[in-house]
């Protein structure tokens, strides 16, 4: 069985109240790092394998640090990065809270799309098959997996059996940790 620690990136030294999406306009605050130093030594024991992490900075930051409390190897995945928030990227939530598409994707997050972004459910299809494929590629590791607060919701919903629609059910803050397990499947030979 492999045990995925799902941990969300530390508090970024970006704008407060600003959507910052797959910008990396923002790496770790000291605050962050020092979150991200604190929560090592916490998940050290049992030890952990490797770490996947999302490809943007403030996720590379938060990956690096991990790895010297960890003493584990680093390896980015695209499957792990940051929903593609198309247009909203940049822009202030007080700004967003006057957008009915905004409105309208965090009521109805299961059909609506991002304007030139992603939909929600392709964000969890992408990380289901990370999990599919890590689990597989490394059966009975403990997995550090770095990545943003809706792509573990996006997981966790799934794991939970609940919709995308109840997104606000799973309250994911920086630094916070996520524990999922995943047995490999197996494949089965099947004669012609």
């Amino acid at each position: 069985m492999t045990q995925f620690l799902f941990i969300r990136h530390g508090k970024h030294g970006g704008p407060e109240g600003v959507l910052l999406g797959r910008s990396d306009a923002a790496g770790l605050s000291e605050e962050g790092r020092e979150q991200i130093r604190r929560l090592g030594f916490f998940v050290a024991r049992p030890q952990v394998d490797l770490i996947y992490t999302s490809p943007r900075r403030r996720c590379l930051e938060t990956a690096t640090e991990l790895a010297i409390a960890l003493d584990a190897p680093v390896e980015a995945d695209v499957a792990l990065d940051e929903v593609d928030y198309g247009t909203w990227t940049g822009r202030s939530f007080d700004d967003l809270a006057h957008d009915s598409a905004w409105t309208a994707w965090n009521d109805q997050r299961d059909v609506v799309r991002i304007p030139d972004g992603e939909r929600m459910r392709d964000v969890q299809i992408r990380v289901l098959r990370y999990l599919q494929c890590a689990s597989a590629v490394h059966p009975d590791a403990r997995i550090a997996v770095v990545t943003h607060a809706e792509v573990i919701r996006a997981a966790m919903l799934a794991e939970r059996g609940l919709s995308l629609r109840q997104w606000a059910d799973i309250d994911v803050e920086p630094g916070s940790v996520w524990l999922m397990e995943r047995t490999a499947p197996t494949v089965e030979a099947v004669a012609s």
